[in-house]
Parts: structure tokens; sequence; C-alpha cells
């Protein structure tokens, strides 16, 4: 595991807080995670099957239903951010 310090400051810690505030991340750090998995997907680092490994081990640990994780995944596709 590798620690660094990230001070943010205007829009992107807007979007951390946005993040945040809507239940996408529980903190900062994991809105950072999530977005660096999201970008490393979009641009190719990244398959669909390592992303639903990480999915699952972060469903494991916070002990959710598969039909919760199903309705969490529907209600932030439905939720607009503005």
């Amino acid at each position: 595991m590798t620690t660094i310090t990230l001070k943010t400051k205007g829009l992107q810690n807007e979007i951390l807080e946005r993040m945040v505030s809507l239940g996408l991340a529980s903190t900062k750090k994991e809105a950072i995670d999530f977005a660096l998995l999201k970008m490393g997907f979009d641009i190719g680092l990244l398959k669909s099957e390592e992303i639903l490994k990480f999915v699952d081990k972060i469903v494991a640990k916070k002990r959710m239903m598969p039909e919760e994780v199903a309705a969490e995944i529907e209600s932030v596709k439905n939720e607009s951010l503005y």
C-alpha cells in the first residue's frame, strides 16, 4: 500500500464532496478510488472483470445483499448531479 496526501481545492474538491454527499462514496478517499477505476476502465487500462472483482470486495465489506447493490446502482443511474 502506498500512502499519499492530496490537497484538493476548487472544482476537484467540489466533485469529491458531491460524490460523498450523494452517497456515491463513503469518503473522499473512496471517491478518488472510484474515479481512478472509472478512468482506468474508460481508457482501457482495466477490463470489466477487474472492476467487478473490486466491486465484489466492497460489497463484501459492507455486507450488502445483491438486491441492495442492484437497487443502489439503479438509484445512482437515475440521480442527477445538478
